[in-house]
């Protein structure tokens, strides 16, 4: 199908309202923000499918863990900052065929 040529793999990374992203872990943030704000103020978290937490100093750091840990669209990611509190960052493989 894609004789001689390269497949790519890219990820597009947007921001979207709570509401569309995964219920379960977003409820989990809503309902424990202030403490999570305490404990991990300024840190990128990963909230895995069983809401254990790991935290990060990047984003990208905390992307890479929870792709290789979980897969595409099995985690949350999230800022740990007041700032973000209604924002998630969901991520949606793109994939194209370049010659």
């Amino acid at each position: 199908m894609f004789e001689n040529k390269v497949v790519t793999l890219q990820v597009k990374l947007t921001d979207m309202r709570m509401e569309n992203c995964i219920s379960a872990q977003l409820s989990f943030f809503d309902n424990n923000k202030d403490d999570l704000l305490k404990q991990f103020l300024g840190m990128i978290i990963v909230i895995s499918p069983e809401l254990r937490i790991k935290a990060f100093k990047s984003l990208e750091k905390g992307f890479s863990y929870g792709v290789k840990k979980f897969g595409y669209g099995n985690f949350l990611l999230k800022d740990c900052t007041q700032e973000s509190l209604d924002c998630v960052h969901s991520v949606s493989p793109i994939i194209s065929a370049e010659q």
